[in-house]
């Protein structure tokens, strides 16, 4: 299987989103950005498609280390805003697994503690 930096060089839209690999391990895969003014939203808030993309390129990450996996279902809450320059990291870590499913947890965080809680269900493949 190809490493997580591997996956992500060849993630076009992680690419778009400026995300870059911060840690891998057995348990858990730490994705991070920079915020930018392209990052807002008409409101001058983060994206929550920034947020969203942050987590699942995590958890793509995550759940591809050792078998094909596409995710299959997904889930954002986002707690607070923040500003342009803010760093985010988005932590992937696994859940509860069963058979070839497994649920993960995704925590995306700033400098002030939890800006978003992403759930992602997997399925791996073959």
């Amino acid at each position: 299987m190809p490493e997580p930096a591997d996956l992500l060089a060849a993630d076009r839209y992680a690419a778009h989103l400026g995300a870059e690999l911060d840690e891998v391990s057995e348990e858990q895969v730490v994705v991070a950005l920079r915020l930018e003014e392209r990052h807002l939203d008409q409101d001058g808030q983060v994206a929550p498609e920034v947020l969203f993309g942050l987590a699942d390129c995590a958890m793509s990450l995550i759940s591809n280390r050792l078998r094909t996996a596409m995710a299959v279902a997904a889930h954002l809450s986002t707690t607070t805003g923040c500003p342009v320059g803010t760093r985010l990291v988005a932590t992937a870590r696994p859940g509860m697994r069963e058979g070839p499913r497994t649920v993960w947890r995704i925590d995306v965080t700033g400098p002030d503690g939890l800006v978003a809680v992403f759930t992602g269900t997997t399925l791996e493949l073959g």
